[in-house]
């Protein structure tokens, strides 16, 4: 958690500097466009809660982080091991969690980019490449696949299909399904928004893209219409004077970030479960939102001008608004285990069975028995198949449970333990027969 945050202040310190919009204002005490990114971040509920669990945001963020920062050293000097860090973190990212492909996805295209247009970026851009592909090549040697070069022959167990994700009939409804996402991520009373995890700042991405957009329009007016470019849109656009004329200034960093972030605003809004939270915008799928902020809050900053302190006040609500609900989760008291629970733990480590549960994630923290995820809605068939193809032994079923289809519709199974009292008992079911 402490080492995101650093890296991220680093991060967004060299993205607002590129901007022209660090400094918020010009007296020393006042906070930075960086340390609000931070701030942000830092308090936003979901990364808190996501690293006082055994979850991979923590690892896979300072992946992340330090691929860009890599990247952003390599912008300045052309170091071959800059570019190798930044493609290590890459692919080391991605191994911590595949969401993060987005940051590989970010740095290769800006690096692509840029070898295309200047040379002396292209032996960074190859050693970029071999580094993220070795640092992956382990893991895709343990599985004993390499794309072109080996086949997939890993053993898999054929088991129905699991429809976790909405699947519509038509592409146009997929897409209408789609649009109402943008609704749903941007609405402030909505457990399942961006504004859950960030506060009211994440209404700045969007401000800021459409600001950026008629900036772009007005920079592509004939210059006698008044519409021409100023030197102040000029250095924004990414341009800078030399005696040979224009040519591009410096902006790998700002392009792979950018790059990435739209990747993951995007990549969310192709999941619609009908199992889960319906949209992932406001759980720590969404996290990865910081990147879009921290361009947005920066690029604001610098052309805000008597607006300012508005911007100023958007940050200071939605740090406040997500330290309040971090100060609520710190004070609420843990998720203990039920007696039923506890007894079936016990049972679970004296045995190390392996089992069928629906509440795999929390139970298998507390056990080191292979446990296998369901859920209520599933079906028997699913049930039949994992019992008889995959090395499970046991059903774990939850009296409240006794209802849901995984076990209404599977074969017969005989009690082989109860634990609880009634109302709150935990059944351990086997088999009548084993396949």
């Amino acid at each position: 958690y402490v080492l995101d945050l650093v890296l991220l202040y680093l991060l967004a310190t060299r993205i607002a500097v590129r901007f022209g919009g660090l400094r918020m204002g010009k007296q020393w005490w006042l906070p930075d466009s960086a340390h609000w990114v931070v701030a942000i971040f830092g308090v936003a509920p979901r990364l808190f809660g996501a690293t006082t669990h055994p979850y991979t945001e923590g690892l896979g963020f300072a992946m992340a982080f330090a691929s860009f920062l890599a990247l952003e050293r390599f912008e300045r000097t052309r170091g071959v091991a800059a570019a190798a860090l930044s493609g290590a973190f890459a692919g080391l990212a991605f191994l911590t969690r595949t969401q993060l492909i987005g940051v590989a996805i970010g740095c290769f295209l800006a690096l692509a980019w840029l070898a295309v247009r200047d040379r002396t970026a292209r032996v960074g851009a190859i050693v970029w490449c071999i580094a993220a592909v070795l640092a992956i090549a382990p893991w895709l040697l343990f599985l004993g696949f390499v794309p072109v070069l080996m086949e997939n022959d890993l053993p898999r167990v054929a088991l129905p299909h699991f429809a976790g994700w909405s699947e519509l009939p038509t592409r146009t409804a997929w897409l209408q399904q789609r649009a109402t996402s943008l609704g749903v991520m941007f609405d402030p009373r909505s457990d399942l928004s961006y504004v859950q995890s960030f506060g009211v700042v994440a209404f700045l991405v969007p401000l800021a893209a459409l600001a950026a957009l008629m900036q772009m329009w007005r920079g592509l007016q004939p210059a006698g219409g008044g519409g021409g470019l100023s030197a102040r849109d000029g250095a924004s656009a990414g341009l800078s004077a030399s005696a040979g004329g224009l040519k591009p200034a410096p902006h790998l960093l700002t392009s792979a970030v950018l790059v990435a972030g739209v990747f993951f605003f995007f990549s969310l809004m192709l999941y619609h479960s009908e199992v889960w939270t319906p949209w992932l915008f406001g759980w720590r799928h969404g996290l990865p939102y910081i990147l879009l902020i921290a361009l947005a809050v920066p690029w604001l900053v610098a052309r805000a001008g008597r607006f300012a302190p508005a911007i100023a006040l958007v940050l200071l609500a939605s740090v406040g608004t997500s330290a309040s609900s971090v100060a609520a989760f710190l004070g609420s008291p843990d998720t203990d285990l039920t007696p039923a629970e506890t007894q079936l733990v016990a049972w679970l480590n004296e045995r190390k069975v392996s089992a069928i549960t629906t509440n795999a994630q929390i139970l298998g923290a507390m056990t080191d028995a292979h446990l296998y995820w369901t859920y209520c809605d599933a079906s028997g068939e699913s049930t039949r198949a994992m019992l008889a193809k995959m090395p499970i032994t046991h059903v774990i079923l939850y009296e409240r449970e006794a209802r849901c289809r995984f076990i209404v519709e599977a074969d017969p199974l005989r009690v082989a333990a109860i634990f609880g009292q009634p109302g709150g008992r935990i059944f351990v079911l086997q088999p009548l027969q084993r396949r």
